[in-house]
């Protein structure tokens, strides 16, 4: 009875482990509230940029930055919008920000309203995730053609991001330009945020209940020579 115990308590933390794989979740913004919730997680999303709070589209049902459908994907559509790269970094005027309430493994981002580039320079966005601290950028990565989807305006096109790690991150609509004849034409970016498809992190990260149990089988040996030994 005593070895079944020990052998238990052993694979106990395995167990958690495997209980508390991750959960994919998809979470829609089909509100303009501001919070969200989906599996347990809640999303809250605010807007930043030309002076427009964050703007629902019940038509694409989906979420930008703005006041109507005319003004409302998150843009940059202005001469105020910086090119692709200036300096270091990207610049823009509109963003939307998301902060879950405990962190996920973020798999994808759907749009609407995005456009490949099929016709020129198609719609352009930076995405920037942030480290534990919420204040620290942690990575970015640029969305350009979409490898979900059409990449045609109206559709949903989706951007995988390969499930990372993270509880804030940051879209922001940047322009792109291109070389026609000896002229250099920028393109300006407008497009809704859909939906987010994440995983709950894992409670007990697996190789840590794995390390443990292991220890435990080492005890059991040991445990089993001692008592050879008496014999």
């Amino acid at each position: 009875m005593k070895k079944t115990s020990i052998l238990a308590l052993a694979m106990g933390p395995l167990l958690l482990g495997s209980a508390h794989l991750a959960s994919a979740t998809t979470i829609n913004f089909n509100n303009g509230s501001g919070v969200y919730s989906a599996g347990g997680i809640t999303v809250t999303v605010a807007s930043t940029g030309t002076g427009a709070g964050l703007y629902y589209n019940s038509t694409e049902n989906a979420i930008g930055v703005g006041s109507n459908s005319t003004n409302g994907g998150i843009g940059c559509r202005d001469n105020g919008c910086a090119d692709i790269f200036t300096g270091s970094g990207f610049v823009s005027t509109e963003a939307l920000t998301f902060t879950f309430s405990e962190a996920v493994q973020l798999n994808s981002v759907t749009f609407r309203q995005w456009e490949n580039n099929v016709l020129g320079i198609g719609d352009l966005a930076k995405f920037t995730w942030y480290d534990n601290t919420g204040t620290n950028v942690a990575g970015e990565i640029l969305f350009q053609d979409s490898g979900i989807g059409d990449g045609l305006s109206q559709l949903l096109d989706t951007f995988g991001v390969d499930g990372l790690l993270l509880s804030k991150f940051t879209i922001t609509a940047i322009k792109g330009s291109k070389t026609v004849g000896n002229s250099t034409v920028k393109a300006w970016s407008s497009f809704y945020v859909h939906s987010l498809d994440y995983d709950l992190a894992p409670a007990v990260p697996v190789p840590a209940a794995a390390w443990m149990m292991g220890s435990g089988l080492v005890g059991l040996a040991g445990l089993a020579r001692r008592r050879k030994q008496r014999a």
